[in-house]
């Protein structure tokens, strides 16, 4: 409580609620697991994106004036653990007058391209994957990738650990080609 007031007092934060109760302590985190339920409750498209905190309020103002500049009815929901710069921002694919791929890619465009203007991550916990890797350039510039694929290299030069889960495949084989005896083919 002292570092809550403390940071209060500093402008850092504005508003907080603190529990002064078990039973309120539960409610509270009641509010935070009620997350869960966004699978049955809505057909979420789901962001786990990192941003500096500071930036965070006008990143969920832009994104939403963003998302709904395309689609007036999104429904938007953004929750997570802001203290350290996680933020979960959802869209519920029924508030959009399509559910298919090109409207998931079209919505992950703009949220990562803001994303990037903010000088955020596109994944602050889950990872990369073959999810996001289309729009890592967009938290990682083109010297860091490098640096990260060659890193790869020089730790898997036959690339068969998570092949192709960050970096393409035949980019990885091209670069380092195996030794005859040791080829890695892509064909099946």
């Amino acid at each position: 409580e002292e570092a809550l007031t403390e940071a209060m007092e500093a402008g850092e934060v504005i508003d907080a609620v603190v529990a002064s109760s078990d039973q309120q302590a539960q409610q509270l985190w009641e509010v935070r697991e009620a997350t869960a339920e966004f699978p049955v409750k809505m057909s979420p498209i789901n962001f786990d994106i990192s941003l500096p905190i500071p930036k965070i309020g006008c990143f969920v103002e832009s994104a939403t004036a963003a998302i709904h500049a395309k689609w007036p009815d999104a429904q938007v929901v953004n929750f997570g653990h802001i203290g350290d710069g996680n933020l979960h921002l959802t869209i519920d694919a029924r508030s959009l007058p399509d559910q298919n791929k090109e409207t998931v890619l079209e919505a992950e465009a703009i949220v990562y391209r803001l994303v990037a203007n903010y000088s955020g991550a596109i994944s602050a916990e889950h990872g990369i994957g073959l999810l996001k890797k289309a729009f890592l350039h967009h938290s990682v510039d083109e010297y860091a990738l490098g640096a990260m694929q060659g890193i790869k290299q020089s730790l898997d030069p036959k690339g068969i650990l998570n092949p192709g889960k960050i970096f393409d495949l035949s980019r990885e084989i091209s670069e380092f080609p195996a030794n005859d005896d040791q080829m890695i083919t892509t064909e099946s």
